[in-house]
């Protein structure tokens, strides 16, 4: 007789799984990690771009501001300096004018018959008021260089400095108008 063999039972048939590999999960989160960093990097890239343009604009906005500020700190030292040599001039002028009418007023002295004198007493008389004139143009180039120096005052970053460099402008002013104005 044959010996059956023993018989194993039959496998069931295999169920189908229903669900997805551990590894599919993984690949999907990393594709989603991917995708969030690309959009995060352009995001970045996006906000350096708009600095980068902030920063240019900021850059030659202080440029411009930075020229003009020299051109204005250029033009007031020249006004400075134009007020100067105003003064100077109106120095020179009444000098002048002084002189003249020191002279007008000796030959007044020495003219010898009343026509000859009462012409020179009223040349006189004209040099006095051109040398008054020239006072007052002293003065008024005086007070023009005051009121360039003090508008310098704000032109500087720092204000302390500013003021220092002002009151020595102020002390020469000073000291040419009162030169100017004593010389007679």
């Amino acid at each position: 007789m044959t010996t059956a063999e023993p018989s194993t039972p039959p496998t069931p048939p295999a169920e189908p799984r229903h669900g997805h590999s551990p590894w599919l999960w993984v690949s999907i989160a990393l594709v989603a990690a991917c995708i969030g960093l690309l959009v995060w990097g352009i995001h970045k890239n996006n906000e350096l771009d708009d600095a980068n343009s902030a920063h240019a604009q900021t850059t030659a906005a202080m440029t411009d501001a930075y020229r003009d500020v020299n051109d204005e700190l250029g033009q007031t030292n020249d006004q400075l300096d134009q007020a100067g040599s105003q003064v100077s001039q109106a120095q020179r002028t009444a000098d002048q004018a002084q002189r003249d009418a020191d002279a007008a007023e000796q030959k007044a002295q020495s003219a010898s018959d009343a026509q000859a004198r009462s012409q020179a007493e009223a040349d006189a008389a004209q040099r006095q008021i051109d040398a008054a004139q020239s006072k007052a143009d002293v003065v008024r180039s005086c007070a023009s260089a005051y009121a360039s120096a003090i508008g310098t005052l704000l032109d500087g970053d720092d204000v302390s400095a500013q003021l220092t460099r002002v009151k020595a402008q102020l002390r020469d002013i000073s000291a040419e108008c009162r030169a100017a104005l004593s010389a007679e």
